[in-house]
């Protein structure tokens, strides 16, 4: 009898198709889509809500205002009421304000559950502009206050607000030993100088080493505080002198 051949060694088994694992891929992906679209559906329906969390119910203004329009500045904070106190952004509520023309800085604080605490700091007004305007201590041209003020009239080209000014403030700090106060101040085209008191006198003192002709006015003014002489008008551009005109 013939001898049977045997075969050595394992027999290979042919590689069977991986249907489960794809299976279980396909099923994630879709579970993921299924969860995004939810997500969208649902951010879709709350902004169509227009839900706000914790809504800004009511403004509080700490002190009272006196040069701002308060009306501005309730328009302003009336367009933040039933926005979310929680998600507000403070700062752009105080750039608002700060914006009003009187308004210098603005604070905002939330007072929970729904209330803004607005304190306000004003400009302060130093004299009038070109009978226009008003100037603040920084020497900024402003539309006029709410509040009647009796204020210097301060004249001069323009974009010489800010000169003037302080020509202004150096002129009442020499004139104020005399008891009397600066009503007008003006610069004119070619930079000469006019000042008038509120007792009536105009004073002329030109373009060159005006603080030093203010000073000769005033010791002249000085020794003629005792005499019934009313001077209505001074001029102080001499050199060396001063010529001055008698009321009649």
């Amino acid at each position: 009898m013939a001898a049977k051949k045997k075969t050595n060694g394992a027999t290979r088994r042919k590689a069977s198709l991986p249907i489960r694992r794809w299976a279980l891929m396909g099923a994630k992906v879709l579970a993921l889509g299924a969860t995004l679209a939810a997500v969208t559906l649902a951010l879709t329906w709350l902004a169509r809500l227009e839900w706000q969390p914790m809504p800004v119910q009511d403004y509080v203004i700490v002190e009272p205002l006196i040069f701002q329009n308060s009306s501005a500045v309730e328009v302003v904070l009336q367009s933040y009421l039933t926005r979310s106190l929680l998600m507000l952004n403070l700062t752009e509520v105080q750039r608002d304000l700060e914006q009003l023309p009187w308004i210098a800085q603005a604070s905002v604080i939330k007072s929970w559950p729904g209330t803004l605490v607005v304190l306000l700091v004003e400009h302060e007004p130093i004299a009038l502009w070109n009978g226009q305007r008003v100037l603040n201590s920084e020497g900024i041209p402003l539309d006029k206050p709410m509040a009647n003020l009796r204020l210097a009239s301060l004249n001069g080209p323009d974009n010489s607000a800010a000169r003037v000014m302080e020509q202004y403030l150096q002129f009442t700090q020499i004139f104020a030993v005399l008891g009397t106060q600066l009503v007008q101040v003006s610069m004119q085209a070619r930079g000469s100088w006019y000042v008038q008191m509120d007792n009536g006198i105009t004073i002329a003192l030109g373009e060159r080493n005006v603080l030093e002709r203010s000073r000769r006015v005033v010791r002249l003014l000085q020794s003629k505080a005792h005499t019934d002489e009313r001077i209505e008008y001074i001029d102080a551009r001499y050199p060396n002198g001063i010529a001055i005109r008698i009321a009649s």
